[in-house]
């Protein structure tokens, strides 16, 4: 007999969407954990994707886009990514895991010393040493150099026990402090003592690597004003520099002399605008750079002075003679140009691959 006719609705399987650049599932905005140049991992954002290697561009949380960096798919952490890709890429390449203990040569020709590895890395860049290790060897004291002993370990102040505790700071307390550059930036109290300089901050960002002693003229913060408005400060003579408690409130200085004092208005600390830049030592038109990003390389610098005069004459980056890697440091000369040295200057405090760069004039070399 005939069939009768099936009635119903239902839902077919439409086309797939088109697989994104690489074959990658890796929409623009997705949240993931990314690499940057110190080695840490970061939270993250994709700001763009393409076919070829480092496939995803991405945006640190917190970061201006000077900070955007192209990254291959071992330098991230996401659930979206495809397997045999991020963290599984290491395992997958046959490099051994983070934290094995071996034994490493620092030289081709050198002896082997135990060592531990401390990163691994299948970028392309690579390629030639993926692996990274701490060392461990015995060595002659002439073989040491530039040795700063580690400070000694004190109990932390009590909050009688120094100026900066007796002003309202506390470890952990956010606030604002100025840094070598002249410039503010946003900073946590790590740590506190009696003396000049009473309080190390910690520059958010740049956590254990900027961290310094810093005087209260060098810190704003609210707990200041509070502390002041709880505490009057006595009045009282003297000569000097410096926050001297003395009673309950700190005694405000007369006479010559720069002091804080916790009352009154804030002391004003002048920062060098970019046309106060003094002028150049005439026998050495060039300039000196610290706080240099590990990971930059001469041709950055040449491109950041590409514009200042008639642009370097010579980039020299201070590189470490047994492992080549950058010293944080470099020198850049101009020739006979004082006004490329001048413009390279005014750049003091710019961001280059995720660290500010300072920049001051190279003193000439005496005979």
């Amino acid at each position: 007999g005939k069939g009768k006719k099936g009635k119903g609705k239902g839902k077919g399987k439409g086309a797939l969407p088109a697989p994104g650049p690489a074959g990658l599932d890796l929409p623009l905005g997705t949240p993931l954990t990314a690499q940057f140049a110190d080695g840490e991992w970061y939270k993250a954002t994709v700001v763009q994707v393409r076919k070829k290697a480092p496939e995803v561009k991405v945006n640190y949380n917190g970061y201006d886009s000077s900070c955007d960096a192209w990254l291959g798919l071992d330098q991230l952490r996401s659930k979206l990514l495809p397997k045999g890709s991020g963290k599984g890429a290491k395992e997958a390449s046959g490099l051994p895991p983070v934290g094995s203990r071996c034994q490493a040569q620092y030289a081709p020709d050198s002896n082997y010393f135990p060592a531990e590895i401390i990163e691994v890395s299948t970028n392309k860049a690579r390629a030639k040493a993926p692996i990274k290790v701490k060392m461990e060897m015995w060595l002659p004291p002439v073989a040491l150099k530039a040795i700063k002993a580690p400070p000694p370990e004190k109990a932390a102040p009590k909050a009688k026990a120094g100026p900066a505790s007796a002003s309202g700071l506390e470890v952990g307390l956010e606030l604002t402090a100025l840094f070598e550059d002249g410039k503010w930036y946003k900073a946590k109290v790590v740590k506190m003592r009696k003396g000049a300089k009473p309080v190390m901050v910690s520059y958010n960002g740049h956590e254990g690597v900027c961290d310094r002693w810093v005087s209260m003229e060098e810190i704003r913060s609210k707990a200041l004003k509070a502390a002041a408005a709880e505490d009057p400060p006595a009045k009282g003579k003297g000569k000097g520099k410096g926050y001297t408690p003395s009673g309950k409130g700190a005694s405000k200085g007369k006479g010559k002399g720069r002091g804080y004092h916790s009352g009154g208005d804030a002391v004003a600390v002048p920062v060098m605008a970019v046309g106060d830049v003094p002028d150049p030592e005439p026998s050495c038109p060039g300039v000196m750079i610290r706080h240099l990003s590990y990971a930059a390389t001469e041709a950055d610098l040449q491109a950041v002075f590409k514009a200042c005069g008639k642009g370097p004459s010579r980039v020299r980056l201070l590189t470490d003679k047994s492992t080549g890697e950058s010293k944080g440091k470099a020198f850049v000369d101009f020739d006979d140009d004082l006004a490329g040295s001048a413009a390279a200057v005014r750049k003091n405090g710019q961001d280059l691959k995720g660290r500010r760069m300072t920049i001051e004039y190279a003193r000439p070399r005496t005979s």
